[in-house]
């Protein structure tokens, strides 16, 4: 399952699936009812080889995709890039001289 991940950023209308047997609903709406503040929601979505969402930063993996009670089961951590602790640098231009 995991041999051909791809990455993809949201596009709109991606639906996914907490729980087994929950009904899939659309990511804002499952970010909202986590509290996932809107400045967290924008990492990169994982799809399966046959285009199925796998894995969604800040809710999970999709419920439909988990292995069966009782074998294994890998896990997935979105971790994203520390934010600068101040502004970032600026490029300054030197004249020939």
């Amino acid at each position: 399952l995991l041999r051909a991940v791809t990455t993809a950023a949201r596009q709109g209308g991606e639906r996914l699936r907490l729980a087994p047997r929950a009904a899939a609903r659309s990511l804002k709406k499952q970010f909202q009812a986590l509290g996932v503040p809107v400045w967290q929601r924008d990492g990169p979505l994982l799809y399966t080889a046959d285009c199925r969402l796998l894995f969604v930063p800040g809710l999970g993996v999709c419920g439909g995709l988990r292995a069966e009670p009782g074998c294994v089961q890998l896990g997935l951590q979105w971790l994203p890039d520390p934010k600068p602790a101040g502004p970032l640098p600026t490029a300054r231009r030197q004249r020939p001289g």
